[in-house]
């Protein structure tokens, strides 16, 4: 039996090799999948433990929202006043963390998969993000981008890009280079900066929080 089994696979080679390749690369594609998940995934823990390690509480909304890029729904901003006045908070601040913006070439060209668009904070405790060059954004109009988006695509200040959510894409000038604590990306995502009032308008979550 082993015989026969074996002289009909050498006498189809072509399809038992294009077999076993097929074979070879899913499980190659699956492993290479869940490391690279991984990998995102504690990339985003030791950020976010890093970013929010001189903050006592964190206020965020329930579950994510099933097949919108895992945004969860915003907060009124209501609840930040509700958070203030709360006995025993020295201080707050709101913020935006979209995932489902596009960040653009000024040609209309995409950059990277996906796009991040969050709002700088005014308290420094607070914020997520550290500057490699130039400044943070502190009118409408202007951008800060990661570190490894403007390197893989020779971005520099005073550069413009393009950004688009939940508004038509818009030109922003891009006034600094950011860093997330220590990090030039988040799993190569292209992050951009704005004002909180801008961010807001942006994704659609005016009188909104993330």
């Amino acid at each position: 039996m082993t015989r026969v089994v074996l002289r009909g696979l050498l006498a189809r080679r072509l399809r038992l090799a294009l077999t076993a390749f097929a074979v070879a690369l899913g499980v190659t594609l699956v492993a290479g999948t869940y490391v690279f998940t991984d990998t995102i995934n504690a990339s985003f823990d030791t950020i976010f433990s890093k970013a929010y390690e001189k903050t006592d509480i964190v206020v965020s909304p329930g579950d994510a929202v099933n097949g919108q890029d895992d945004n969860r729904p915003p907060m009124p901003a209501s609840v930040l006043d509700q958070v203030k006045s709360t006995d025993g908070i020295a201080n707050a601040e709101g913020g935006i963390f979209d995932f489902g913006g596009t960040v653009l070439t000024p040609q209309g060209k995409k950059i990277g998969q996906g796009g991040i668009i969050a709002s700088r904070r005014d308290d420094q405790r607070y914020e997520l993000f550290d500057v490699a060059e130039g400044q943070l954004p502190s009118s409408a109009g202007q951008v800060a981008i990661d570190k490894s988006t403007a390197n893989r695509k020779h971005l520099k200040v005073g550069d413009q890009i393009l950004i688009a959510a939940q508004q038509p894409k818009q030109a922003f000038r891009i006034v600094g280079i950011i860093k997330i604590q220590g990090v030039d990306s988040l799993g190569g995502a292209p992050v951009a900066m704005l004002t909180l009032p801008e961010a807001q308008r942006i994704t659609g979550k005016v009188n909104q929080l993330d």
